[in-house]
């Protein structure tokens, strides 16, 4: 799963989001964000992605750290909507092949 902003963040910000999974019967467990590969030194960032597996058939909130602002100083047009839930659906069906017998 990435997450991508129109402008770019502070990495120190960035490394500050996080997204869960579970609820006060479940454990809940913490996705921290990978951040790319920077090519330069600019402190900034405008994507990154957090590393699986996750769980199928199951909802995730995204958490942002308070008042994040972009390069440009901006808050975020939609930060009402955050913390954000997102989920996954199935897992897709695994493909099995004949297995070819040698002549």
């Amino acid at each position: 799963m990435s997450l991508n902003f129109s402008a770019p963040v502070k990495v120190e910000d960035a490394k500050k989001i996080r997204m869960t999974y579970g609820n006060i019967i479940q454990t809940k467990r913490v996705f921290k964000p990978v951040m790319p590969q920077q090519g330069d030194d600019s402190g900034f960032v405008q994507q990154l992605s957090f590393s699986p597996p996750f769980p199928p058939n199951s909802e995730f909130s995204i958490e942002l750290p308070a008042n994040l602002r972009d390069d440009g100083g901006r808050v975020l047009n939609n930060a009402a909507r955050f913390p954000l839930k997102v989920s996954t659906d199935d897992d897709p069906p695994l493909v099995k092949f004949a297995s070819a017998s040698a002549s």
